[in-house]
């Protein structure tokens, strides 16, 4: 993160955050844990993108996406596979295995309907990863 901040997602383990007072201390280590136990809805990360200082957004193998800071976790999108987290565009670009998504300050919008896998973005150009092969979308 700009920030500084490092945000590692695990399969069963939930984050592990370096820099942001977020989660429980891992014993004497500088890092700091978050899971199931401090409310995230499950422990496999999947993607996990900035938020801002002391916050992220995190997306699940089952459970979808939310954004995690020091009041907990905050559900965007409920019940979905998410693959891909993209911070771009003043919004946030979600990959899931039932497609593109995008949050504004406009709400939420599905954008794609083919399965997610990657996301990029290059002057202006969002370069989205797909079971299908590639697709290009200006933005």
């Amino acid at each position: 993160c700009p920030s500084g901040e490092v945000w590692v997602g695990s399969e069963d383990a939930g984050l592990s955050i370096l820099g942001a007072t977020v989660g429980r201390r891992n014993g004497r280590s500088s890092w700091r844990q978050f899971g199931r136990l401090d409310g995230l809805p499950e422990n496999w990360i999947m993607a996990v993108a900035c938020a801002g200082p002391g916050a992220a957004w995190v997306g699940t193998y089952r459970s979808g996406v939310g954004r995690v800071d020091a009041s907990g976790w905050t559900p965007l999108l409920k019940d979905a596979w998410v693959q891909a987290l993209l911070v771009a565009d003043d919004g946030l670009w979600i990959g899931t295995a039932d497609g593109l998504f995008r949050s504004s300050s406009n709400g939420l919008s599905r954008v794609l309907t083919d399965d997610v896998h990657a996301l990029y973005v290059d002057e202006g150009v969002l370069w989205v990863g797909t079971r299908s092969g590639l697709v290009g979308l200006e933005i």
